[in-house]
């Protein structure tokens, strides 16, 4: 084991491949895979992936999808690239099989995730810990991990000690294209309609996201009382939804006709296209695709400065950083009443998510960073 990387690192010497060429990648992807999918396509990089069965057969989908790769290689492989935790033993056994080194592509903080269930104690894996354990030997072990976030790479470096000239930052990316709406162009209606949708989209599989929503709820009850002619979507699943609904119950006395929680969305840039003002609150982020989303449907967002938004948002220009319920309430009275400030923040945010965060834009970072790790190794 202890030659592992050396291995692969003098296979990378012995093939010499090009930059100039695309590295042809074997992919285990999970099911945001799709993501990855887009941006490889968008600049000719090989990509087999494709979208495995769901639910108990998903283990079946996934031998299935590497079945298909191994019997179908146009060319010699240069990698293999997996996504997910649950996914490290077929993408290792493949690295041995093929003799070709190992990247990781690490898109949330498992780490911080393990330690926050074992706080709260609720829904933990048993045996998480050693599990995080081995999961940083492999990736030590790896030629590569990509993170989604220059604050992620800090959190991957710290908790499984890995050298920075293994860590690369490779963003996620957005359809934008999938949400182009009509408040894009310079007659918006949308936005100056007398009732205004405010929405908050999340996941609720992590105790400190919901925790940050429930600090703030006392403001967004607040500000649908002193605006009448609001009302609050939230929009997302998981197992500490039915917990958040008891908590917040008691806050929202005398507006909870217009708080609406939706749970999981399926055509969910349907719903961005409804909405005014976006918020996004959590304590537990990397870099958050719901946040990109908003932002390309040019939704203005006020979100709170943790983990990787700061990275996405830039503070009066494309959005409000708050980390008090006095600013929230500040910012988000100042949106509300000025439909022009509405559609400024919100066309300056599309087009950050446009210049940086297209498949295409972020296919070019996945090539650069090939090319650079080629080089290195």
């Amino acid at each position: 084991m202890a030659s592992f990387v050396g291995k692969y690192r003098h296979s990378l010497t012995e093939r010499k491949f090009s930059i100039k060429r695309h590295p042809n990648i074997f992919l285990i992807l999970g099911k945001r895979g799709h993501v990855i999918a887009q941006a490889f396509n968008a600049v000719g990089l090989t990509c087999a992936y494709q979208t495995r069965i769901s639910g108990p057969r998903r283990l079946w989908g996934l031998l299935y999808e590497v079945a298909e790769q191994l019997g179908n290689r146009p060319s010699k492989y240069d990698y293999v690239l997996f996504d997910n935790l649950e996914y490290l033993p077929v993408a290792y056994a493949v690295s041995r099989i093929l003799g070709i080194p190992l990247i990781a592509r690490e898109r949330g903080d498992g780490w911080s995730e393990v330690r926050q269930k074992e706080k709260t104690g609720g829904y933990r894996l048993p045996g998480a810990r050693r599990i995080m354990d081995l999961y940083g030997a492999v990736l030590r072990r790896c030629v590569a991990v990509f993170c989604v976030s220059e604050y992620l790479k800090k959190q991957v470096k710290k908790n499984a000690q890995i050298m920075d000239r293994q860590l690369f930052n490779v963003p996620i990316s957005v359809n934008t294209d999938a949400y182009a709406t009509s408040k894009n162009s310079k007659s918006d209606d949308r936005s100056a309609k007398s009732e205004l949708t405010l929405l908050l989209v999340t996941n609720f599989r992590y105790p400190e996201k919901v925790k940050k929503i429930e600090e703030f709820m006392p403001a967004i009850a607040a500000l649908l009382i002193s605006n009448p002619d609001t009302r609050f979507l939230i929009a997302g699943d998981g197992p500490y939804l039915r917990i958040f609904k008891e908590n917040i119950h008691p806050v929202l006395k005398g507006v909870s006709d217009r708080v609406i929680l939706k749970g999981y969305v399926h055509n969910i840039h349907q719903l961005y296209r409804k909405a005014d003002i976006t918020f996004y609150l959590s304590g537990l982020d990397a870099f958050p695709r719901a946040l990109l989303e908003s932002m390309a449907a040019s939704c203005p967002v006020i979100a709170n400065p943790f983990g990787g938004i700061p990275e996405i948002i830039q503070h009066g220009k494309n959005g409000f950083l708050v980390d008090s319920q006095e600013a929230f309430l500040y910012y988000a009275h100042k949106l509300i009443d000025d439909v022009t400030l509405r559609r400024a923040i919100g066309r300056t945010a599309r087009k950050h998510i446009c210049q940086l965060y297209t498949p295409e834009q972020v296919g070019k970072k996945w090539l650069e960073a090939f090319a650079a790790l080629d080089l290195k190794y």
